[in-house]
Parts: C-alpha cells; sequence; structure tokens
C-alpha cells in the first residue's frame, strides 16, 4: 500500500511502539512513500545549499 502524496516521510506504527530499558522507547514504523523521501531530498539539498552558501 503506497501512501500517495503525502509529505511525510515515515508513518508511525503506533500498536508496535515498546517500552525498552531506562528512558528508551523503540518506534517502529512504515516507510513506503517515494513521495515523502523525494520531499526529504529537497529538503536536505536545499539545507547544504545554504550551508555552502555561507560565509
Amino acid at each position: 500500500m503506497g501512501l500517495g502524496t503525502e509529505p511525510v516521510r515515515t508513518r508511525p506504527a503506533g500498536p508496535s511502539a515498546r517500552d525498552g530499558p531506562g528512558d528508551l522507547v523503540k518506534v517502529f514504523g512504515w516507510y513506503d512513500n517515494e513521495w515523502g523521501y523525494t520531499n526529504g531530498l529537497v529538503d536536505l539539498t536545499q539545507h547544504v545549499a545554504t550551508l555552502l552558501d555561507a560565509p
């Protein structure tokens, strides 16, 4: 099942979350979203471009 054109990168799988030892919490998520992945690459590229333009 694809997520279509949703901008999110990952959808958390709520019922799969587990308490770990101490303050650790394990969260599982579905990563089946080419559109969200592409949006993430665009964000990363823009961020790197601003770092390269910095004095």
